[in-house]
């Protein structure tokens, strides 16, 4: 039996591929917590998706060190992997910066320190600005 034992390259290849594929995981799962509202789930998952970007970029270093590894044929593969990964976090970041702003005006809502605009939107669904000779009159 003659078996011929992974190359080195191979190796890397394997490692970074479960760790994009984990990373992948997470990022779903923090993308599902921010959709629900569980913001309770995000440290751990915050925590977990850190580790995973540690490790990334460790295995960057060795891809960096190594002079084959981008002409192997599992490459292309796992570099679009790794812009699946470079997609869905990005998307999650939009996703928590929209929830932070609608909490931000939710709470200037419920404060009273929110502005109120002397905006309105015309059948076309235009905005516009309403002009009265009342002057400043708040309810």
């Amino acid at each position: 039996m003659n078996q011929t034992s992974p190359s080195s390259d191979d190796i890397l290849l394997h490692e970074i591929d479960k760790t994009c594929r984990q990373l992948l995981a997470c990022l779903q799962q923090e993308f599902d917590s921010l959709s629900q509202r569980q913001y309770s789930a995000l440290i751990t998952l915050s925590q977990s998706k850190q580790l995973l970007v540690e490790q990334l970029n460790t295995l960057d270093e060795q891809v960096r060190a190594s002079k084959s590894i981008t002409q192997h044929p599992h490459w292309p593969a796992l570099r679009n992997t790794l812009q699946q990964c470079h997609r869905q976090n990005a998307g999650n970041g939009k996703l928590l910066a929209r929830s932070y702003q609608l909490s931000k005006e939710t709470l200037g809502i419920l404060t009273g320190q929110s502005k109120t605009s002397d905006a309105t939107y015309n059948q076309a669904g235009i905005q516009q600005t309403s002009v009265t000779s009342l002057g400043n009159v708040t309810a």
